[in-house]
């Protein structure tokens, strides 16, 4: 993974390189507006070549327009390098390459080293062992989440093994929903698969869906009332087990199975048919209060 991670740097550098060195020789040096931004670079990017305009920052990244130019990054794309960092985060901040998604080259993009807590400028403290898991998906509405932390979070690079098998997925996020449509991207505003959050994925057939990623072990953060989260871990637990650090926090879990759906009461265990938590499903939560959901 590291290997096709650096690569794909390697890759996008060039393309960079070489689409600047043939619109410099299209275009020369010519700077009409003196704004230290050649014309050929502002036509190029859709910037207005007979104004200054080298000062202002058109995406609100942090990085005004001359700094762009300096990097190589788009003034009208907020983060670049699609690596979840906007641009003058990665300049300012971190001191990461904002157009290149995997700064130190250790496998793992930027944005997600920094939420993990690592150091985007050192590939020692990249996860070098990754894992691979499966997630089985059924004709119609299923109900997951992801086991592990996709190396890639991108919702359309996740999915690409079943690009032709999906319709739509949807997920309830910090108490709103977010939604993509594989058929129009440019109006959805869910971006990402990471793990931690419960998915509703509407599969046109039968497929399975592998994710490539590293182990997790965080806590899930919950709010008052209700919650669509994932279940950490690549093994089955016992419910009263998997929620006891919820003990005296929530009303009732619930998940999607089969095409039916199971609860667990805490109050009404015997009434209750959701005996384990399992790995590939999401899980609906009715906390009483905000709190955090750590496994044992």
């Amino acid at each position: 993974m590291k290997k096709v991670l650096t690569l794909y740097c390697i890759l996008i550098t060039i393309f960079c390189m070489s689409s600047f060195s043939r619109a410099e020789v299209l275009g020369g040096t010519e700077d009409r507006d003196r704004d230290g931004m050649p014309d050929w670079w502002e036509t190029r990017v859709g910037s207005d070549p007979a104004r200054d305009d080298s000062q202002e920052d058109p995406d609100g990244d942090g990085l005004i327009n001359i700094d762009e130019f300096r990097y190589g990054a788009h003034p009208f794309y907020e983060d670049t390098d699609e690596d979840g960092l906007d641009d003058g985060e990665e300049v300012h901040i971190h001191k990461t390459n904002p157009v290149i998604a995997d700064t130190d080259g250790g496998g793992r993009f930027d944005g997600d080293e920094v939420a993990d807590g690592r150091d985007p400028l050192s590939p020692d403290d990249d996860d070098s062992a990754f894992v691979t898991v499966s997630i089985p998906l059924h004709p119609g509405w299923n109900l997951i989440s992801l086991p592990i932390e996709p190396s890639v979070t991108s919702i359309a690079e996740v999915l690409e093994p079943i690009f032709d098998s999906y319709s739509v997925i949807w997920s309830y996020q910090e108490t709103k929903w977010l939604m993509y449509d594989a058929a129009n991207p440019r109006l959805s505003d869910l971006s990402r698969l990471e793990a931690g959050w419960g998915y509703w994925v509407n599969m046109k057939n039968a497929a399975t869906l592998p994710v490539l990623g590293s182990v997790i072990s965080h806590p899930i953060p919950l709010e008052n009332g209700w919650n669509l989260v994932g279940y950490n871990s690549q093994h089955s637990q016992n419910v009263t087990s998997a929620l006891s650090s919820l003990n005296g926090k929530y009303v009732s879990v619930w998940t999607f199975v089969d095409g039916g759906w199971k609860v667990y009461d805490p109050e009404n265990p015997k009434f209750s048919d959701l005996m384990t938590l399992d790995p590939d499903y999401g899980y609906w939560i009715n906390a009483r209060e905000a709190c955090a959901w750590g496994l044992p």
